[in-house]
């Protein structure tokens, strides 16, 4: 993410808004105030975040975890000005046009209403905003919350609490994992709340879904960071330290080619622009 940022901002850009989505515990949000200071020593950056409080999503009291990691890496910022706790429907608590960015980081997998969240994405930005998302889509095969291969596929609760279990026995998951954090864990109790976590609290869709309700939104929709994410996984890979500046990827078959390869293994990487010529609705 904080490549996509650096490598779009304006050379000569004074100040940046930002709005992370979905923030959890805060640490996306300090990688990009202090990446970008690191990049960008005169920028003047404003970040803020939200994250939603319905019953379930996150962990009681969570909020105040991410507001004290905050304060202890970046001090000196009103810290408690700037996070915002909604319910998943509310429309968002800022102006229409307040920010240059909105980014989220593996949380789109998991609305219940895209059509909302970009029809918000595209209220809130500035007439010149973009959007950037790290994120699973549905043609990925590989499941990341259970780590079951195509388990998010399966709709029907019985056929999924089944199918895990199945899976689970092979050796396939992250039962044993959970199991440690809680010894009173089986595989049935693992299959059964795995399968309503996938059911009720994953949202999965695909490349051409999100391209079509950006569209909608007012938003053109592009893959072209989707590469670059791999090239620094690989090089985290090989510990070296990642790319901050990427030049974008031309659409191309080749491009589309490797979207297509790379949506099947983990995540990609959609950059939003708004345009005035897609007016919401179109």
């Amino acid at each position: 993410m904080l490549a996509v940022l650096h490598s779009e901002l304006p050379a000569d850009a004074r100040s940046v808004s930002i709005l992370d989505v979905g923030c959890g515990d805060g640490r996306l949000m300090t990688l990009l105030y202090k990446g970008l200071r690191a990049q960008r020593p005169g920028l003047e950056i404003d970040i803020r975040g939200f994250d939603v409080s319905d019953p379930g999503v996150q962990k009681p009291n969570f909020f105040a975890a991410t507001r004290a990691l905050l304060e202890r890496e970046i001090p000196g910022v009103d810290w408690s000005s700037r996070l915002e706790l909604i319910a998943a429907r509310d429309r968002w608590p800022y102006p229409d046009g307040s920010f240059d960015w909105v980014i989220s980081n593996q949380v789109l997998e998991h609305v219940e209403d895209h059509a909302f969240l970009l029809s918000e994405i595209a209220r809130v930005l500035k007439p010149s905003g973009r959007s950037a998302h790290l994120f699973p889509v549905l043609e990925n095969v590989l499941e990341g919350h259970v780590h079951i291969p195509c388990s998010h596929w399966i709709h029907d609760r019985r056929r999924l609490v089944r199918y895990i279990r199945f899976m689970t026995a092979l050796g396939f998951g992250n039962f044993r994992q959970q199991q440690r954090e809680d010894p009173r864990l089986d595989q049935a109790l693992f299959a059964e709340t795995r399968a309503d976590y996938l059911l009720h609290l994953t949202n999965y869709f695909t490349t051409k879904d999100l391209v079509g309700i950006a569209r909608r939104a007012g938003l053109r929709c592009t893959f072209q960071y989707t590469e670059h994410f791999y090239w620094n996984k690989l090089r985290s890979l090989l510990r070296m330290p990642p790319v901050v500046t990427f030049r974008p990827v031309a659409p191309g078959v080749l491009h589309g080619m490797l979207v297509a390869a790379f949506s099947r293994i983990s995540c990609v990487t959609a950059l939003l622009e708004k345009q005035p010529e897609l007016a919401p609705g179109a």
